[in-house]
């Protein structure tokens, strides 16, 4: 489930996080979050929330250059906080992010709708957590346990890690419809 997405969209968001202009400015100064947009010189653009250091903080939208859309929380620059990452090929993330990478609990689907849902760290399938194969099926024997990249390291039943991991992605996309409707 490790795919090269992972790999593409945090170099593609590495391109993008050395700028930090912001396209129009609030008059009050002493405003913690300004809101505003940018398009950067690669073609990326962010609509969203800036801190007074001009980075990304708070919550807003990234779409890269490549197609691939963030839409949830950022850290001094970062996709950090609650998030769903939409790649171009239909795969997505959807859960927590820690300083730009996917992290701790969230569900990935690949494209063929194929998906993990489970922990994850700095980006990787790392942790426990359940496959869900394009047929609703988990395997014979079932797919859930330990894992590090595509490989299922040791069996067990994680059934509160998935709850957890299933409810992290349903507040990722709370999150955003909030966002989004106001």
């Amino acid at each position: 489930m490790n795919s090269n997405h992972q790999k593409k969209a945090k170099t593609n968001q590495s391109s993008v996080l050395g700028s930090s202009h912001i396209s129009n400015n609030s008059s009050n100064q002493s405003q913690k979050m300004i809101q505003a947009s940018y398009k950067y010189p690669d073609g990326s653009e962010y609509k969203g929330e800036w801190n007074n250091e001009g980075q990304r903080h708070g919550f807003g939208i990234l779409l890269l250059n490549d197609g691939t859309k963030y839409m949830g929380e950022f850290e001094n620059g970062l996709c950090h906080g609650l998030g769903v990452m939409i790649f171009p090929d239909g795969s997505k993330y959807e859960g927590e992010f820690y300083h730009g990478r996917y992290n701790n609990l969230g569900v990935f689907t690949r494209c063929d709708k194929m998906k993990y849902e489970g922990e994850f760290k700095e980006g990787k399938v790392i942790g426990r957590g359940l496959l869900t194969f394009t047929d609703g099926t988990h395997g014979l024997p079932r797919n859930e346990g330990y894992f590090e990249g595509n490989k299922l390291i040791q069996r067990e039943k994680c059934t509160e890690i998935t709850y957890k991991a299933a409810q992290m992605a349903k507040n990722a996309n709370k999150l955003i419809n909030s966002k989004l409707m106001n």
